[in-house]
């Protein structure tokens, strides 16, 4: 009543309020466009820290292709009716379906892309088009970007062969196990400066430059286990850097 738009987003949990259900929401939330904008639908995340509540599990990889073609015949629907297509799927969803991302004119104005819609197509997007700008870099040194499980497939596919094949770089691409929050929180965000260091030990002697995520330390530099980022370079006891989401910035920085 008082003007305000928002962007919303739906957690689904598999049979409790995906089916019918988020059909429902769908439908509701989309009656108020255009104060209600966009819309986000994104798989629960579990810990390993569960004992007494409610019983949940994550998508399988069937499930997720099946709510990631319905949703794609909802946006045609919402993109003919609105001219928008109002209602995304979050990445992980794609990469649980094994599934290409969207391109990214699909994604519109990125409304969402805090809450994982398209922020892997625009990091592919943008190191495409800044990968040319890298055929001057040269470097014996080992490297190796550290990330969770639902970005390691993609990150190999669109950068790490290009570093290896193209430019001749020793890049590695690895994924650190959760441990911390156990090992179905499988999102870089979230990964904690102690699994990361672990990670570093079991890899020491393999590599010169370790690189971090850029989304998992907070605005002090630190990590959610609270571990400070010059703590963990003082364990690490190698070159630590942290990522950025120009992967190529990240990638000239690590072969200096």
């Amino acid at each position: 009543d008082n003007g305000i738009t928002m962007h919303t987003q739906v957690v689904l949990c598999p049979g409790i309020n995906d089916g019918p259900y988020i059909e429902k929401s769908i439908n509701d939330l989309a009656a108020l466009y255009p104060k209600i904008q966009t819309l986000a639908v994104v798989p629960v995340g579990l810990t390993k820290y569960r004992d007494r509540l409610t019983k949940l599990r994550t998508y399988t990889s069937e499930e997720s292709k099946e709510l990631v073609d319905y949703i794609e015949t909802r946006q045609k629907e919402f993109l003919k009716d609105k001219g928008t297509r109002f209602l995304w799927p979050a990445d992980e969803f794609y990469v649980m379906a094994d599934r290409e991302f969207p391109g990214q004119s699909e994604y519109e104005e990125m409304d969402q892309i805090e809450n994982g819609i398209g922020l892997a197509r625009e990091l592919i997007t943008q190191f495409n088009r800044k990968k040319r700008h890298l055929k001057g870099v040269s470097s014996d040194k080992r490297v190796l970007f550290m990330t969770g499980h639902s970005s390691v497939k993609f990150l190999n596919e669109h950068i790490g062969e290009y570093a290896r094949n193209n430019l001749n770089l020793n890049l590695d691409i690895k994924m650190v196990v959760n441990k911390f929050w156990g090992e179905t929180v499988t999102v870089s965000g979230l990964l904690t400066g102690k699994d990361m260091l672990e990670f570093v030990y079991k890899n020491f002697d393999s590599y010169d430059t370790f690189v971090i995520p850029p989304d998992c330390l907070n605005n002090d530099a630190l990590f959610l286990d609270n571990m400070s980022l010059d703590d963990f370079c003082d364990q690490a006891k190698k070159e630590v850097l942290i990522g950025d989401y120009d992967v190529t910035q990240t990638i000239r920085e690590a072969f200096v």
